[in-house]
């Protein structure tokens, strides 16, 4: 496990361990991220990552099981930027619209938002073209 430091809505930084998994066994092979409060518990926050055809690592999936202790603490944000160190490579939201590289590749409101912070903070792009957003 690692540790990392998360800074949440309400600015308070909180200490998380998150795991990295990298699934090969499905059909779309996936870099799997859980993210788990301290001290640990059942719940956990996932993020999935896939690598597509031309080669960029795309968010798939992004869940925080609705547990309090895990919403709204910036732990999206932390792990955009760990994934983005580990994988060596600029990591891209899923689409809304114009071309998707997977079936069921979409992305949430809140999501946007989040993308929209980083977006801010000069550490992403945008795409309007392809409705993606960047984080190099």
């Amino acid at each position: 496990m690692t540790t990392i430091i998360c800074t949440g809505n309400d600015n308070v930084a909180r200490t998380f361990e998150y795991e990295h998994i990298f699934n090969d066994s499905e059909a779309v092979p996936y870099h799997l991220f859980r993210v788990f409060s301290l001290p640990k518990s059942n719940d956990f926050y996932s993020m999935e990552i896939s690598k597509s055809l031309n080669g960029k690592f795309i968010i798939t999936s992004i869940a925080n099981n609705s547990d309090p202790a895990l919403k709204g603490k910036g732990i999206t944000e932390k792990m955009i930027q760990e994934a983005r160190t580990i994988l060596g490579q600029s990591i891209w939201s899923s689409s809304n619209r114009g071309h998707k590289f997977f079936e069921t590749e979409w992305r949430s409101e809140p999501a946007t938002k989040i993308w929209e912070r980083l977006v801010k903070k000069k550490l992403a792009s945008y795409d309007p073209i392809n409705d993606r957003y960047c984080f190099h």
